[in-house]
């Protein structure tokens, strides 16, 4: 967790506190299984998303730009082995938030197959 927070920048700080919140609204929609509560719990899931999704934009252009600036330091690697690590790097934000809501979405369908169960009331 450390390494991604580390290699995903500031952009990480917005995937895990989306990610938390909807963690946690999966969590009290599983518990109580009012659909009502639905809503919220999208809504939070549509914003770990579009966290995750601007995380990696903005860590693929802090590569092209690194990369520009420090072209003259560059230029013996192998362009290639640098974008590379750069695009991993990139992927972080992915790999956190999109694990967070493969995990909200698995704790949700607890609720949901709850309030299938109680009925329409629920």
């Amino acid at each position: 967790m450390k390494t991604l927070m580390l290699e995903g920048g500031w952009p990480m700080w917005f995937t895990l506190f989306f990610g938390l919140i909807s963690l946690g609204a999966a969590a009290r929609f599983a518990k109580s299984a009012d659909r009502r509560q639905l809503g919220f719990l999208v809504g939070m899931s549509l914003a770990t998303f579009f966290s995750v999704l601007s995380g990696i934009v903005a860590d693929l252009a802090a590569v092209g730009h690194n990369l520009n600036e420090r072209w003259d330091q560059y230029q013996d690697f192998p362009i290639i082995r640098i974008v590379g690590q750069g695009i991993a790097e990139s992927m972080s934000p992915g790999i956190m938030g999109f694990t967070m809501l493969s995990l909200t979405w698995m704790i949700a369908a607890v609720g949901l197959s709850r309030a299938a169960r109680l009925g329409p009331s629920a």
